[in-house]
């Protein structure tokens, strides 16, 4: 199944929402004078994604409120993708499919801190 936006987000829409997180990345102003471009947007997007996983990550809490937690996120997720049961299958199996590539060891290919210091 195929999957498009009503109102998709732009690259520099993307950007101004890591930048309001305080999650900007770095760009070579030599390369990227103007900053990001269109052809950003999915490395931003996963910026972004990254961000919002690491927040849950650290807001969702430990013991008897952990799973309270996890259904408060799981709740807004479910929100925000509807009620189609093919879309929500469909956004899941890509999750499954970015989470599989990165236990196989995709982030071996970034320097050492996990951060690569500017995009092209």
């Amino acid at each position: 199944m195929s999957i498009s936006s009503d109102y998709p987000v732009s690259a520099d829409q993307i950007y101004r929402a890591l930048m309001a997180l305080r999650a900007e990345p770095l760009f070579d102003p030599e390369v990227r004078p103007e900053g990001p471009q269109e052809e950003d947007r999915l490395r931003l997007l996963g910026a972004l994604l990254a961000k919002a996983e690491l927040e849950l990550t650290a807001s969702t809490r430990m013991a008897d409120e952990q799973m309270q937690d996890f259904a408060e996120s799981v709740l807004g997720w479910a929100e925000e993708v509807g009620p189609d049961l093919a879309l929500s299958a469909n956004v899941l199996s890509n999750r499954l499919e970015r989470t599989g590539l990165q236990l196989m060891g995709v982030r071996r290919r970034l320097p050492r801190g996990g951060r690569r210091p500017s995009w092209p």
